[in-house]
């Protein structure tokens, strides 16, 4: 979806319901927000992306008219847009003005500070995809916004991939092939678009994830002299060679990162064996054995709000629950991704990008036909 102009004022009105109880979201469903129609020229503009950015996140239901609740209104002109969050009692809960540069970011935005101050979870309305796309030649580096629009090539010259993108958004790293298996890792500032190569040489196979901090890289590579053995490192952006973390006869793959910074999640298979996903402590680098209940693992993503992990069992998305201990199967796919409402998840069938809402099973494809995807990241 491409950004639209849309001058002029419009007011909105939202509706919450208080929180069901534990168990009884599904059956009730979500609580309802209710947009009024709006005015102006280029409303149904407007209306439209304000619709999709709070209905594609599934946390509420969208109803005709407002009836005494909470009550959300937003003033849009040319360039800004200034929201404002009233509760119950009519007390603001928030009033913002958004000038992000482009009129559908700034209701996205207004859209998320919405979701998180009614669900006190974050929105993905204005979150960012990255992935690898191959149209049949080399592999690229590609962004697209959190419902398959707005898609950017990053990468043009060479083979390009494996990305990861930092929490916030500002940065992404990747890999710049060398040879089919040897690559030097890249980093791009996306606020100026310079490019910095980190780690001091080309290494084996990397693959990457940042800290929740934004200011490491866990990566897994085979270092200079490894035979092809793929360790787990830190790599941090000032300069310097990877330090390692974790060296064993076993390849580790796909490192994820814990949300509070001190464990790191990673495949690694004993040969001849399955992969298996371990959790490591930073500080202990003394892995466990994650027990999923399915005899593999791969291609892990820790949830954001730390309670589950998602990974991947022969060719099958799995999302495992810490506190319950309980396995279920998503779909078939691979490399996925959470979201920043530890709510939704992305993945790849191969050939598409396939966002799934965990909560009802609802599948969506958001993006597809282009050619092969794989190494899916998900800003937070």
């Amino acid at each position: 979806m491409s950004a639209r102009s849309f001058p002029g004022i419009f007011v909105l009105a939202a509706v919450w319901m208080m929180g069901l109880p534990s168990g009884k979201t599904l059956a009730q469903g979500p609580p309802p927000i209710a947009l009024k129609k709006i005015d102006g020229p280029n409303g149904a503009g407007a209306t439209e992306a304000l619709r999709r950015a709070l209905e594609r996140q599934h946390q509420f239901r969208l109803v005709p008219t407002p009836g005494g609740v909470p009550e959300a209104r937003a003033t849009a002109g040319a360039g800004f847009l200034e929201g404002t969050l009233l509760g119950g009692d009519g007390r603001v809960l928030f009033r913002q003005k958004y000038q992000r540069g482009n009129p559908v970011q700034n209701v996205r935005q207004f859209a998320d500070d919405m979701v998180l101050t009614l669900t006190k979870r974050p929105g993905i309305a204005t979150s960012q995809i990255a992935f690898s796309l191959n149209r049949g030649g080399q592999p690229q580096v590609y962004l697209c916004d959190f419902d398959g629009g707005n898609v950017r090539q990053i990468t043009s010259k060479g083979a390009n991939t494996a990305p990861a993108i930092a929490p916030d958004g500002t940065r992404l790293a990747y890999v710049t092939l060398r040879d089919a298996d040897r690559g030097e890792i890249v980093v791009i500032d996306l606020t100026n678009e310079k490019i910095q190569k980190i780690g001091g040489g080309s290494f084996y196979r990397p693959e990457l994830c940042f800290s929740p901090d934004g200011k490491t890289l866990a990566a897994t590579l085979g270092a200079e002299g490894s035979g092809g053995n793929t360790d787990l490192f830190l790599v941090k952006f000032k300069g310097g060679k990877p330090k390692a973390l974790l060296q064993t006869p076993a390849p580790e793959h796909a490192p994820a990162w814990s949300p509070d910074g001190r464990e790191i999640l990673f495949a690694a298979a004993a040969t001849p064996g399955p992969s298996v996903l371990y959790r490591l402590p930073v500080k202990k680098k003394a892995p466990q054995v994650v027990q999923t209940g399915f005899p593999d693992g791969a291609d892990p993503s820790w949830s954001p709000d730390g309670g589950r992990i998602a990974f991947v069992s022969s060719r099958t998305v799995c999302v495992h629950e810490f506190a319950t201990r309980q396995t279920r199967r998503i779909g078939n796919g691979a490399s996925p991704a959470w979201g920043a409402d530890s709510r939704h998840l992305v993945f790849t069938d191969g050939y598409s990008l396939i966002v799934v809402d965990t909560a009802t099973g609802k599948k969506e494809t958001i993006l597809g036909g282009g050619g092969s995807i794989s190494h899916i990241s998900w800003t937070r």
